[in-house]
């Protein structure tokens, strides 16, 4: 019998042992204290305040430089002009593609070291776990912890999860927050792009540090403009700007497009079959529309080259918000050698996303039903079978969000003297809250839609009702039995619809159509519980090289997670939305780990100092999963100017919206962005405007014909509608990695100032964890199909004439084996001079050497690759590198930094397609049609010469000046611009196609200036 993933019944009694021995520890410390005889205060002082360096839960012991680590001190957050903990880490060359304001709807920012996954970088404050954001999933968003608080930004570039727990796969960022603030500090800033996207932020902080008791609270204020896709050209049409209209925008049209069912065709599901359908006039398959100020019977065939709706004006580019924060902290000294502490922060974030009008789409699946001869508005005499439309008489949609974050955390510190060894200790918890409420405004409701486009007729009184006339009866007649007399029937409130044609629909109709915002929106809700003890010694024992350095503890994690649809949400009645259900669980760990610091040799030849560090941890997941991992580091001071340094260590991670993604089902349209690799498409005419069966190689046409496809393939325009399914899967297993690093520091003493790194790192998965999409399903089930880390068998479904009827897509572990391997190099050097001021500079890459998707052959690096489909939709650069150069002399500061971005390639997705020739890198056709119809042509695949677009490498320059002010001792103003020379991103196939919604990387951000000012004050 298998166990659910749910929290632990026997938690209280874990949480009453873990305070148990924390007490115990305390009081023994205490005793000790009493016992021992009297120490100076001043060395008192020195053992109650060590610290862990971030990578070693040792305290006390020296353990700088022994990992890859990068500090952002407050200072260089000053001068980076930023607004948050996202941007901080954007600044960073061992950044990817996160998310923010331009990339989803709940305004998440998520940190993704060596763009990796943000759900494989662990987020860490004050050393501890941080609760997840309101996507559900766990992942920290960084906008709930406030910038202002933060007193630096640690990022280790090196597997965490031994120390650390699961999730730091690939690193973790550890956000040290400020403590022992004595004073008052206030600051304002305002920014805003050339083009728009205003922020405002106030923020006030003040603290009181004595003897014995410290305290601090802050507050910040802070709000954003959104700024219209239309302010930019790359932004102003649907992804890549400049495609052809009938690939990429919208057929739904304000004026709409319609087919008629042919006369006395019977309807198979309340559908009318493609081969009946029709325009006016007769011509199968032939859309008709309607010029400005037209409707009914004066319509005029659909031109798919200039008809379809461009609705980018509707949407912004960057979504306005507000966000206001309180954090508080406070710590106590019980005795000499105890100390409580507590931090708590509560944070509350609200949003608004404008969206294009609602869209119709009559005779689908997902509406399965046409407009009867007998509505009111229809003057056809025949069926409307078909019905595409955008409401935009009543402008657009709104996705409105508000997300409260509730954070609080108590510890006890304390050390004590045992057998001449000093101890600390540590004892605590976190514990977490991230609610989301989201309202879906002016949404159409599915089954009122059916409603107002069903019969409907004019009455008495002139006013036009949903229903049936009365009909009078007739009496027998040989041959023919009477027929009694029918009342009249109408449906109370309902308001007939009419589409036929621009401005036809009335605000009476869209009042009836419209649901209440909290009934198409949702409510999420996530609790994160992080129970710890933890004791260290810097002195275990002595060897002859120095001495060994100890910790260890227990920690009891646990995380739940609930999704809560809105009523018409939950009973799929929001047009054009997929219906979800409830869904809640969640997971809980109990972990034990230790740490081991060996100093080995020392003050020998060519062996200046020599270390090793040993960890482990041991993690029980309450469904009865268990898993060990380990980490191995070696630091070797060759001398005093060069050391060596190198670790080993795996990890692992649960994916929480894998296990409890709620059940969503909707209907989709095959064609454009998300297509049957086994069809072709045609356009009104019967010309081919995409032939992607032609792509194939001849062995994935021969699995086509295996599923009932004919052969050339199957004409996506006439093709039934796709039930699309993503929910959870239960089977899912922890992905586990191993990373290795290996590096080189060098300081030479005849160049004082002078820091140079460079580090290897190699990190490999087992069991990826995937999220694969419809587009994804369809691909992998093609080559795939019955491969249970691919394509599992049922989760793609095609008819008896293999046409695709249905695809699932949710988390599964792929068994490819993902690879990264690459190098990080950092020069730094400070000059500091009376005459001329201070002087630094600092430059810090990364490079992606290998990129391997699978761990079978054919091996293929898509490093310097946009890639997408079989891989997460991400740009991976091979080289990130920042040139930062500053100065400063008495009041004055300046610094410059450049962000350099290097050259992608990346699929061409519209081979195949009558747009093929957007891409600049395809090669020479490897079959070029004798017709001139370049959807027919053919190319070398991706990653083997052809079928490319090539991205250009780009450059942002960032410049800030500062100045103390002389007025007020401790002001100062500082402002500066963000990608001065305005900058501009390469047009790109792969975001706009694959989620983001634009057509280049979100990387880049705003193609525009950035200008800010800020003054800070303290007293």
């Amino acid at each position: 019998m298998k166990r659910s993933f749910q929290h632990d019944a026997r938690q209280p009694s874990l949480r009453a042992t873990a305070l148990a021995i924390a007490v115990c520890i305390g009081l023994a410390g205490q005793v000790q204290a009493q016992t021992a005889p009297s120490a100076p205060a001043k060395s008192e002082a020195k053992t109650l305040d060590r610290v862990a360096v971030t990578g070693s839960k040792i305290k006390g012991v020296d353990m700088e430089s022994a990992v890859p680590l990068t500090s952002v001190t407050r200072a260089e957050i000053e001068r980076m002009g930023v607004t948050s903990v996202d941007d901080v880490l954007r600044m960073l060359a061992v950044s990817g593609e996160g998310m923010g304001r331009m990339s989803n709807n709940n305004q998440n920012s998520y940190a993704n070291l060596r763009n990796i996954g943000s759900n494989r970088t662990l987020v860490l404050v004050n050393g501890h776990r941080w609760v997840g954001g309101s996507d559900n999933g766990g992942v920290v968003n960084l906008n709930s912890i406030p910038l202002g608080a933060i007193e630096r930004v640690d990022v280790l570039k090196d597997g965490g999860s031994v120390l650390y727990g699961a999730d730091a796969m690939v690193g973790l960022v550890n956000i040290v927050l400020k403590e022992d603030y004595d004073g008052i500090e206030g600051s304002v800033r305002y920014g805003t792009y050339g083009k728009g996207g205003a922020e405002r932020s106030l923020q006030l902080a003040g603290g009181y540090s004595g003897d014995r008791f410290s305290a601090m609270l802050g507050v910040q204020f802070a709000e954003g403009e959104g700024i219209r896709n239309t302010e930019y050209e790359i932004t102003s049409e649907p992804p890549p700007f400049g495609a052809p209209h009938s690939l990429l925008w919208s057929n739904s049209t304000p004026a709409g497009r319609f087919l008629l069912c042919r006369t006395g065709t019977a309807l198979a599901g309340g559908i009318c079959p493609t081969g009946s359908q029709q325009d006016p006039s007769g011509v199968r398959g032939r859309f008709f529309t309607y010029d400005e100020g037209k409707t009914g019977r004066d319509w005029r065939p659909y031109d798919s080259n200039t008809d379809p709706f461009n609705d980018r004006g509707y949407r912004d580019l960057i979504v306005g918000y507000k966000r206001h924060s309180a954090v508080g902290s406070m710590k106590f000294d019980i005795g000499e050698r105890m100390q409580f502490k507590v931090f708590a922060e509560y944070m509350e974030e609200s949003m608004k996303r404008p969206l294009p009008p609602a869209t119709i789409d009559v005779g689908t699946t997902a509406n399965a039903f046409v407009i009867p001869a007998n509505s009111f508005y229809n003057p056809f005499g025949q069926p409307i079978a078909r019905a595409q439309r955008s409401l935009a008489e009543g402008g657009g949609r709104q996705f409105a969000s508000r997300v409260l974050t509730r954070v609080i955390s108590p510890s006890l510190t304390g050390n004590f003297e045992l057998f001449d060894r000093s101890f600390d200790w540590e004892v605590g918890f976190m514990t977490g809250t991230t609610s989301q409420r989201a309202d879906a405004l002016y949404e159409i409701s599915a089954g009122r839609l059916r409603n107002a486009l069903g019969p409907s007729y004019q009455d008495a009184s002139g006013r036009i009702v949903c229903g049936t006339p009365a009909t009078p009866g007739s009496a027998a007649r040989p041959g023919r039995p009477a027929v009694p007399a029918a009342p009249a029937t109408v449906i109370p409130d309902c308001v007939p619809l009419n589409l036929l044609g621009a401005g036809s629909v009335t605000p009476d109709m869209l009042d009836y159509l419209r649901i209440p915002g909290s009934d198409a929106g949702f409510a999420n809700h996530f609790r994160d519980n992080d129970y710890f003890v933890q004791i260290s010694t810097p002195n275990l024992f002595g060897l002859p090289a120095g001495d060994v350095g100890m910790a260890g503890g227990f920690e009891r994690h646990t995380v739940s997670a609930r999704f809560t649809p809105g009523e018409a949400l939950r009973l799929g009645d929001v047009v054009g939305s997929a219906s979800r259900q409830a869904s809640g669980g969640g997971y809980g760990t109990k972990e034990v780990f230790a740490e081991f610091y060996v100093p080995v040799l020392k003050d020998l030849p060519l062996v200046k100092q020599l270390d090793f560090s040993i960890a482990g941890r041991y993690s029980k997941f309450d469904n009865g999963v268990n898993t060990f991992n380990k980490k191995l580091g070696v630091k070797w001071k060759i001398s005093d100017d060069l050391a060596l340094r190198g670790s080993y260590s795996t990890g692992f991670r649960y994916d929480l919206n894998g296990l409890n993604q709620n059940d969503m089902v909707s209907a989709i349209a095959l064609g454009g962005s998300t297509f049957d690799p086994c069809t072709f498409t045609t356009n009104a005419n019967n010309v081919v405007t995409a032939n992607r069966y032609a792509q194939l190689s001849p062995k994935l046409q021969a699995k086509c014909r295996s599923f009932g496809v004919p052969a050339g393939g199957y004409d996506s325009r006439f093709a039934p509608s796709v039930i699309s399914q993503r929910n959870a899967n239960r089977e899912l297993k922890p992905e586990r990695d191993v990373f290795r690093t290996l590096g080189v520091l060098y300081s030479p003493r005849f160049i004082e100032g002078l820091d140079l790194s460079v580090d290897y790192w190699d990190v490999r998965f087992r069991d990826s964890i995937v999220r694969p999409d419809v587009q994804d399903m369809l691909d992998n089930c093609l080559a795939h199909y019955g491969d249970a880390q691919r394509c599992p068998e049922t989760w793609v479904v095609r008819d008896a004439q293999g046409a695709v009827t249905y695809v699932r897509n949710a988390a599964l572990n792929s068994g490819a084996g993902e690879r990264y391997t690459g190098y990080d190099f950092r020069a730094a050097y400070r000059l500091n001079t009376e005459s001329w001021g201070n002087f630094r500079v600092e430059w810090s890459n990364t490079y992606l050497a290998l990129f391997q998707q699978s761990a079978f052959p054919p091996f293929q690096s898509l490093a310097g690759t946009y890639s997408a489909n079989s891989a997460p939709t991400r740009p991976n650069w091979r080289l990130r590198s920042n040139l930062s150069v500053g100065w400063s002399l008495g009041n004055w500061g300046v610094q410059w930094t450049t962000r350099y971005y290097s050259s992608l390639k990346e699929q061409c997705r519209f081979v195949g397609t009558i747009a093929v020739e957007m891409c600049n890198d395809l090669g020479e056709p490897t079959f070029a049609d004798p017709n001139g119809n370049v959807a027919n042509n053919t190319y070398l695949p991706f990653l083997r010469g052809g079928s490319a677009n090539r991205l250009g490498a780009y450059a942002i320059h960032d410049i800030n000046v500062s100045y103390k002010t002389p007025w007020l001792s401790d002001g100062r103003i500082s402002g500066g611009v963000r990608n001065a020379f305005n900058k501009q991103p390469s047009v790109s196939m792969t975001p706009g196609l694959s989620g983001s919604g634009i057509g280049y990387s979100p990387a880049f951000g705003v193609p525009d200036r950035y200008y800010y000012v800020e003054y800070k004050q303290k007293f």
